[in-house]
């Protein structure tokens, strides 16, 4: 119950979140499930990546991957990689960042998981355009925003496609990613990612020469994240 609370806070109010991950922990602990001890610290590690607080999230990964693969529950397996390459991808350690999203993907897949598969895909894609490996970092993106089938989910693909171009110096089609992804993510309170993507926008604007937009995105983006308690 608490873990689904959780999920639910988690692109939200993140003080309700890690409430009630905190309290899906405690429980897990006191009736001695591994299953469910798994998925709540793989909520904490999701938490950790999205406030950032990388360092406690990938304990937290760890923890959820080590006692998942001792269960039959192979989709919070896949999201508990994900989420440690997530926390791994926001210190810069992009090789554990990949081999993480490549487990991620490789268990989603193996059980038909397609929004899973199609999160660690633009999470690879993300982790590659940061390396430099634009192109490749842009195709995987691309592959992701093809294999969503909800709206918000593609939202997210297309912000993170916006921020691979923006690492290649394509700016325009940065920005036309990007503009498409925030309002989406601003109608769903997804306020965390509305934040990180209005300041790639304003990177893209900045390298444009466009400076009195990319300073008024930047100051957007810098209110949007204090609200949303995005450090």
């Amino acid at each position: 119950y608490h873990y689904v609370l959780g999920r639910a806070y988690m692109l939200g109010p993140r003080d309700l979140a890690m409430q009630h991950a905190r309290r899906a922990l405690a429980e897990a602990e006191r009736c001695g499930d591994p299953a469910a001890l798994g998925r709540a610290y793989g909520l904490l590690a999701v938490i950790g990546a999205l406030s950032g607080e990388a360092a406690r999230g990938i304990e937290d990964g760890r923890r959820a991957v080590a006692l998942l693969e001792r269960t039959e529950d192979q989709s919070s397996l896949s999201y508990a990689y994900w989420a440690l390459g997530q926390c791994c991808a926001r210190i810069g350690a992009f090789e554990d960042a990949m081999t993480a999203e490549a487990s991620a993907r490789r268990v989603a897949e193996a059980i038909g998981d397609q929004p899973q598969a199609a999160a660690a895909a633009w999470a690879t894609g993300v982790v590659l355009a940061a390396m430099g490996n634009w192109e490749e970092g842009i195709v995987e993106c691309q592959h992701a925003v093809q294999m969503t089938r909800d709206a918000l989910s593609r939202a997210i693909a297309t912000g993170w496609l916006g921020f691979a171009y923006v690492e290649q110096g394509n700016t325009t089609r940065a920005i036309a990613a990007l503009e498409q992804s925030i309002p989406f993510l601003h109608k769903f309170g997804v306020r965390a990612l509305e934040g990180w993507f209005t300041a790639f926008l304003a990177e893209a604007h900045r390298l444009e020469g466009r400076l009195e937009r990319a300073e008024a995105l930047s100051l957007e983006a810098l209110h949007i994240a204090t609200e949303a308690d995005s450090r």
